[in-house]
């Protein structure tokens, strides 16, 4: 299961990248737009690959303030991506992560059992024996 967690991961990332998500950016006072890539922001400057493939770097108080709230959302999304990247990878590779991905789960979803994978460590377990005696 640990090899089909890590298989999606990077999937979802060749993914993320390979649909480059070019949008249209507007300069500050909205009179010219053009497309490109966000690639990233080092200070006050802010790189972006246009469809050609060139990367342009320029300074953030030439783009508008809609195109400035978006890069400061992206980034807090690669942030969260990237915590949550760390933590499935330190829970897999975790005694229980490792017993837990060879076992087949399950999840209980409205009435049915359904197979389940896991993609963040768990904040509790719940363990369950059962003997016949």
């Amino acid at each position: 299961m640990y090899k089909q967690l890590l298989c999606g991961l990077i999937s979802c990332t060749i993914l993320t990248h390979a649909s480059a998500e070019y949008r249209t950016w507007t300069n500050s006072d909205g009179t010219k737009t053009f497309k490109g890539e966000f690639q990233s922001q080092e200070g006050d400057k802010i790189t972006v690959k246009m469809h050609g493939g060139k990367k342009v770097t320029f300074s953030a108080d030439m783009l508008s303030e809609a195109d400035l709230e978006w890069i400061k959302l992206a980034k807090e999304q690669q942030e969260l991506n990237a915590k949550q990247d760390a933590e499935v990878a330190k829970y897999a590779n975790s005694k229980m992560g490792t017993a837990l991905s060879k076992k087949k789960l399950k999840i209980l979803e409205s009435k049915r059992f359904a197979s389940y994978e896991m993609t963040k460590s768990p904040e509790y377990f719940l363990l369950y024996f059962s003997a016949s005696w």
